[in-house]
């Protein structure tokens, strides 16, 4: 799909991402970083400054100059096309000057490609390499680029290269490295740890496109709705790119958490990748978290370890497995091992890979189970059962006891754990013991006769009340009329405590909308799920991106794009079951998808 914008259409601009999972560059409508804030840097993901607690290196940034470009932009066009990764930009200035350019970075090498054609220009022109200025970081001029390293970490060192099919002469001061040539119609490719050989623009852009083609083959959707289509496409895209040899953060820039990896928001992407068939890059997140496991059980137990099962992985884990969060009440977050046993077990169901199961699945899916049993659950002098303090949605604030939301996401893994071991013929005392204490966690959870309370004090409405059915794998079931009255309830309300966060602007933020249009599609609400994902909540950007929050606050965020798929692909069969393929009926005369379903089945319609 090819997706445009420009001056007369803008609205909520934000520059398109390339990259591959290593690299990332904001590109904006300049066909550079001309018009971009300097913190959309290109960054490398694990590559930062320092080991701990801290941002990516800002390597630097792409800027262009050329005769008389110091004019106003009076028209601008910009595009991508999902289905090769490639931008086109037109910008056109003041003293009839009009640059158009083409850009991609290749999906597996560390290539960034631009093709330029300046028009109405005379003199030189200038691809300028603006050095990032983090501490510690270094660079030295060579012939055709700059070596790069870091003080005092040896494995941070490199070669960032400039190729072209165009003469250039180059230059060297104020950090910035420059490459000026009398053409005005070029190709240059900037090369990180690597080199184009002897492809051409329109090689590289064909063999980036063949694994495109086989991510893109994986599945499909196809819905009358373009606005959907749009979000859902560039959702896609965003993912793909976004993805690190470790793991999904929720973006790959420093002003996206410094692409940490959440084990919370992950979750929601790889559900995403789950229901479109993508193993390949579903099971590289659930590696990751298994390859934690032994710095989990030491977060959680210490030099007791050996004695005790459970795990704790890290609220915001580094690639190093320790803690990257600055310090702060989310640390106190527990519900976030619930997402990593929920991710590893739909890895399994999805997929089919029980092997995997065996091997190294059941020991994340027991870990995070044994923690809940042995450090979560309290047991009360009246027989209760309840979750201990901790902190839950971060709006509540920090020590929330018996909170709905993470009780929920408690009662979910143990379930799902007792499962796993039924299914591999596993410890079957260990998994009763795990559905009684379950049922007792239900029956103690906070409300009235009425509804359901998100914490006990009941001081606000929230999104929380929605958790027993999604994210925590209907563990409420469909039926409770209590459970129902209170999702009903918040959405009545979601205008006010739609957002995450609290002291933002009262609206339904995207990728809440699209947790109700899960739940809705779950109770055969078909009308009123289609409702949330496309009036309901604030519009997306320009190219259908999603923001985190409301007020324009990082965009691009994987987080929303991973429910606003999920939500789609539930829409048209929910908690993907292959029976429910038909759900979309009642909306569309036509349409059609590829996606899989939690039984390991291919569906088609």
């Amino acid at each position: 799909m090819i997706i445009s914008a420009n001056n007369k259409t803008a609205g909520k601009y934000s520059p398109i991402p390339v990259g591959n999972g290593d690299l990332s560059l904001m590109i904006d409508y300049t066909g550079s970083n001309d018009a971009t804030p300097p913190v959309y840097s290109l960054h490398r993901a694990g590559v930062r400054q320092q080991k701990t607690n801290t941002l990516l290196f800002p390597f630097g940034r792409i800027t262009q100059k050329f005769c008389g470009n110091d004019s106003e932009i009076t028209a601008w066009q910009q595009s991508i096309n999902t289905a090769n990764g490639l931008i086109q930009c037109r910008a056109e200035y003041k003293n009839g000057i009009a640059v158009e350019s083409e850009v991609f970075c290749h999906l597996k090498r560390n290539i960034i490609a631009f093709r330029k054609n300046i028009r109405n220009s005379t003199g030189s022109c200038s691809f300028r390499f603006e050095c990032g200025n983090a501490p510690r970081m270094n660079f030295a001029p060579v012939e055709n680029g700059l070596d790069y390293f870091f003080d005092g970490i040896a494995e941070y060192r490199g070669a960032i290269r400039f190729y072209s099919d165009a003469p250039f002469r180059t230059a060297y001061g104020n950090g910035i490295f420059s490459l000026i040539t009398e053409r005005h119609e070029f190709t240059l490719f900037l090369c990180i740890d690597d080199d184009p050989g002897s492809l051409s623009f329109d090689e590289l852009l064909a063999d980036s496109a063949k694994l495109w083609e086989e991510y893109h083959a994986e599945s499909f959707i196809d819905v009358p709705d373009p606005e959907i289509m749009k979000t859902y496409e560039i959702s896609k895209y965003h993912l793909r790119i976004n993805q690190t040899r470790w793991s999904m953060p929720v973006g790959l820039f420093n002003t996206h958490f410094g692409g940490r990896y959440f084990a919370f928001d992950e979750f929601f992407c790889a559900h995403a990748l789950a229901s479109c068939g993508h193993f390949g890059m579903l099971k590289k997140i659930v590696e990751f978290r298994f390859s934690c496991l032994p710095w989990a059980r030491y977060r959680a137990n210490g030099y007791y370890h050996d004695a005790r099962p459970g795990a704790r992985w890290e609220w915001e884990t580094l690639e190093n497995f320790e803690e990257g969060s600055l310090c702060g009440h989310w640390q106190d977050h527990i519900f976030h091992m619930a997402h990593i046993a929920l991710e590893t077990w739909y890895y399994c169901r999805y997929s089919g890979d029980s092997a995997w199961l065996r091997e190294k699945g059941v020991k994340i899916i027991e870990a995070c189970a044994e923690f809940y049993m042995d450090q979560a659950v309290i047991n009360l002098p009246d027989g209760r059962k309840i979750i201990t303090k901790c902190t839950d949605l971060e709006r509540f604030g920090a020590g929330r006891e018996n909170a709905y939301l993470t009780t929920c996401s408690v009662m979910a893994t143990l379930k799902v754990a007792a499962e796993c071991f039924a299914e591999l013929g596993l410890r079957p005392e260990r998994a009763q013991k795990y559905l009684e204490t379950a049922e007792a966690l239900r029956e103690s959870l906070p409300g009235n006769e009425q509804l359901y309370f998100a914490i006990p004090a009941n001081d606000q409405k929230s999104v929380a009340v929605l958790g027993g059915i999604y994210p925590y794998d209907n563990v409420m079931g469909l039926e409770d009329e209590k459970q129902l009255r209170s999702i009903f309830d918040f959405m009545e309300n979601d205008a006010v405590f739609g957002s995450m966060y609290p002291g933002v602007e009262a609206k339904l933020c995207r990728w809440y909308a699209g947790w109700e249009s899960i739940v809705l599609s779950r109770l055969g609400k078909t009308q009123m799920a289609l409702e949330c994902l496309t009036s309901r909540a604030e519009k997306t950007g320009v190219f259908g991106q999603i923001y985190e929050l409301i007020s324009g606050d990082r965009p691009w965020f994987a987080t929303g794009e991973g429910i606003f798929i999920q939500a789609v692909n539930e829409l048209l069969m929910p908690n993907s079951d292959a029976a429910n393929a038909g759900a979309a009926d009642a909306l569309w005369k036509r349409y059609s998808f590829k996606l899989r379903s939690r039984s390991g089945e291919t569906v088609t319609r």
